[in-house]
């Protein structure tokens, strides 16, 4: 392997569609890629049902946690070489924000898979619960699919995408 990609995936508050998509594409990459996720408005934790899908499927989900994007901008903060959104409300941050090595953008759309009301009241409503497993069980389906074609693509073709950007 000649070089790893560091990827980047937004989604409003990085609780669950991003953080799953993070531990698939750095499992699934074998060190092709670096996944990382974030968001603008950051929750205080991950989604339960997304951790509880992601560990079922055997994915590690120790180092979870919501991030806020602040973190990849600044001198320290690793180079983004794509940049992925996830969710309507991070279209405009993925393509429009002052990233230092102009990313590739791209953006794969999933619809939210939880209601925020419900997600505050897991812990009583365990049908709800069993339905939300279900809605992220799909969601990991779909990311599935949509990393696997970016694994495939070859270095080369990675590496000129990124030059005419």
């Amino acid at each position: 392997m000649s070089k790893s990609y560091n990827v980047l995936f937004l989604c409003h508050d990085n609780a669950g569609r991003s953080l799953m998509a993070e531990a698939m594409l750095n499992h699934l990459s074998h060190g092709k890629f670096h996944a990382y996720s974030a968001a603008s408005q950051p929750a205080l934790e991950a989604h339960p049902a997304a951790i509880d899908v992601l560990k079922k499927e055997g994915f590690d989900t120790q180092s979870l946690k919501p991030k806020s994007m602040q973190a990849f901008h600044g001198d320290n903060a690793p180079i983004m070489d794509i940049v992925i959104s996830l969710c309507q409300n991070t279209t405009e941050d993925a393509e429009f924000t002052e990233w230092e090595d102009k990313p590739l953008t791209a953006h794969w759309h999933f619809d939210e898979p939880h209601n925020q009301d419900v997600h505050n009241s897991l812990d009583t409503d365990k049908d709800e619960y069993q339905k939300e497993l279900h809605r992220y069980a799909m969601i990991q389906r779909q990311l599935s699919t949509r990393i696997s074609l970016l694994l495939n693509i070859p270095d080369n073709k990675l590496d000129n995408m990124k030059l005419h950007h």
